[in-house]
């Protein structure tokens, strides 16, 4: 494994939406200056592909890490109601989210596994995350099964 000097940090922010029965979602990769912290930086990913997006109103949270090509990936939810649809290119049935999560594979499991770690804090944490979101969507994310780990394996935290 390289030393920490060399080590890179990837920030990757699952921007996020729930409507009717799915998420919708896309995902962006920003590379993390050292200097700054990680948050800073995944917010201003969400700034940066949703300048309307009041951050006030939005939730960003850490959900995991992971050691990918030899580089520490660390990824961040963005979850917002204000987002817009068209902006949010793919789709998950907020059904299928428990067996998303627990693939190792892909962004469907990286954005399964952010709406999991949401609905982790909606129950573990309310008062803090139950008035960012919107009461439809609120109710959809409360039958998603809660869960922070993001699947069986050392692969990810």
């Amino acid at each position: 494994m390289p030393s920490n000097a060399s080590m890179k940090l990837v920030v990757e922010v699952v921007m996020a939406r729930v409507t009717a029965d799915e998420m919708r979602y896309s995902i962006a990769k920003k590379a993390h200056t050292k200097t700054v912290d990680p948050m800073e930086t995944a917010k201003a990913a969400l700034t940066s592909w949703f300048s309307d997006v009041s951050l006030r109103k939005a939730i960003v949270h850490s959900t995991s890490w992971r050691y990918d090509k030899k580089r520490i990936v660390l990824t961040f939810l963005a979850y917002s109601d204000e987002i817009p649809l068209h902006g949010l290119a793919r789709s998950l049935a907020l059904d299928e989210a428990e067996d998303l999560a627990n693939d190792d594979e892909g962004q469907a499991s990286i954005a399964a596994h952010a709406i999991r770690h949401l609905a982790f804090l909606l129950a573990t944490e309310p008062k803090e995350f139950v008035p960012r979101i919107r009461r439809p969507a609120l109710a959809r994310i409360r039958k998603v099964a809660p869960d922070i780990s993001r699947n069986k394996t050392s692969k990810a935290a």
